[in-house]
């Protein structure tokens, strides 16, 4: 059951960051003329960069796995080396500002505890 609620855990805040990326129209880095000169462009997406989708959609999963087994192993918290060394690379390779990377991170976290709740109260509490 934990399986179903990462998968629309990841889906929605998918969904909800496509959203935003519509209404927000905020051309990524390697797409705005002002920087094309000063920054290194490894990749081109053309589509828009508020907020990353990597960022909002890999905290969500992980935040989520994170909640469902923390009570199961301490370790578990070193899995956002995962989506901290994932979200940076963006940077690096010119698709995002820093500001994209951060407002993606706290919404998929918000989105991770928000479904987590749901979880908690559905009353199917099992392990991944």
């Amino acid at each position: 059951m934990a399986s179903l609620f990462l998968l629309a855990t990841v889906g929605t805040t998918l969904a909800f960051t496509n959203l935003v990326k519509g209404i927000a129209i905020r051309l990524r880095p390697n797409n705005n003329p002002d920087l094309i000169e000063i920054i290194r462009i490894l990749q081109e997406p053309t589509n828009y960069s508020f907020f990353s989708g990597h960022a909002s959609t890999s905290f969500a999963a992980v935040t989520f796995i994170v909640l469902v087994l923390k009570e199961k192993s301490a370790w578990i918290f070193l899995a956002y080396i995962w989506p901290l060394i994932f979200v940076l690379s963006r940077i690096f390779v010119g698709v995002h500002y820093p500001s994209d990377i951060f407002v993606g991170a706290f919404v998929g976290v918000i989105m991770a505890f928000i479904f987590f709740w749901v979880y908690q109260r559905s009353g199917k509490r099992f392990a991944l």
